[in-house]
């Protein structure tokens, strides 16, 4: 298989895609419309169809002309990490970029050029970074579908335990024991996942230390060197050590913040300290019993300032 081949294998997945999308909003707009209106519908739906499929063959002639004229980019479109989804996106990215009031006209040769460049791009390593956080994502939705489901099928068997014992579910209608049924497994599902957040957040703060240990231990030549059984018993006692001087720090009186006054406080604050200074070099002059001279005020003026 050539790179073309892979191409359009990948663009026949995508036209499937926009059809499908295409006929589901006709059937939508064919209910909400009038005979009239539903004409001109199957007409708008049948041009996009039309465009769709154009612009399609449009990259797919591009592509084939290129995988013969160029090895390298044959085998760009070839790599595992490359796709016509992720090239279309980017190409409409581009356009963006020059776009005026949400439009953009593009020639075909700055289209391949950007197709191009899509290929060339070095976004191996972000690709597979993505695909992993999906899959761990997919992993997640599934293990937690699955716990879901198994609390549901224990929470349906603990209640109908409990019930057999109630001699006023006994007494009840079908209709009504139904009724109390669901009641007691919705509440005991509700206390099985409160319990099973509860452990989740345990097992994520438990993790967190673990990893802050780590890093604090990780330049230590003790433990880079030592072996698996003794790393966890360094591991445990960092924790233990974090622990307590968070908990030692948590303890401590908070020192107040030193206030920040505003320009107009700061202002005031100037104002009555000039004041409380003309007040001290007063009583100095009055207790020294000397005459009220401007040239005595401005030397005891430091003096008062002072103190």
């Amino acid at each position: 298989m050539n790179g073309y081949e892979v191409f359009v294998k990948q663009m026949g997945g995508l036209l499937e895609n926009d059809r499908k999308r295409i006929k589901e909003d006709l059937e939508k707009s064919l209910k909400e419309k009038g005979k009239e209106e539903a004409e001109q519908a199957e007409r708008i739906a049948s041009a996009k169809e039309k465009n769709v499929v154009a612009i399609a063959n449009s990259y797919a002639v591009y592509v084939r002309e290129e995988c013969k004229r160029n090895p390298d980019f044959n085998r760009q479109v070839m790599a595992d990490w490359k796709s016509a989804p992720r090239m279309l996106k980017f190409v409409r990215n581009r356009a963006k970029e020059i776009a005026f009031d949400g439009m953009a006209m593009v020639a075909d040769h700055c289209v391949y050029d950007w197709v191009n460049e899509y290929y060339f791009l070095d976004d191996k390593e972000e690709v597979y970074e993505q695909r992993r956080k999906e899959a761990e994502a997919k992993a997640k939705a599934e293990a937690e579908a699955k716990a879901k489901a198994e609390r549901k099928a224990k929470a349906k068997a603990e209640a109908e335990a409990l019930l057999s014992k109630d001699e006023a579910y006994q007494n009840s209608t079908e209709e009504e024991k139904k009724k109390l049924l669901n009641k007691k497994v919705n509440e005991l599902v509700a206390k099985a996942e409160k319990s099973a957040k509860a452990k989740e957040k345990r097992e994520a703060k438990a993790k967190a230390e673990r990893e802050e240990a780590i890093k604090a231990l990780e330049n230590e030549a003790s433990f880079n060197n030592a072996d698996d059984k003794e790393k966890e018993k360094l591991i445990k006692a960092k924790i233990k050590e974090i622990k307590a001087s968070k908990k030692k720090k948590k303890s401590e009186p908070v020192q107040p913040s030193p206030v920040q006054l505003s320009p107009e406080a700061k202002a005031r604050e100037n104002i009555a300290s000039n004041a409380e200074a003309m007040a001290n070099v007063e009583r100095i002059r009055q207790e020294a019993e000397l005459p009220e001279t401007k040239e005595f005020q401005q030397m005891s003026m430091t003096d008062a300032i002072m103190g």
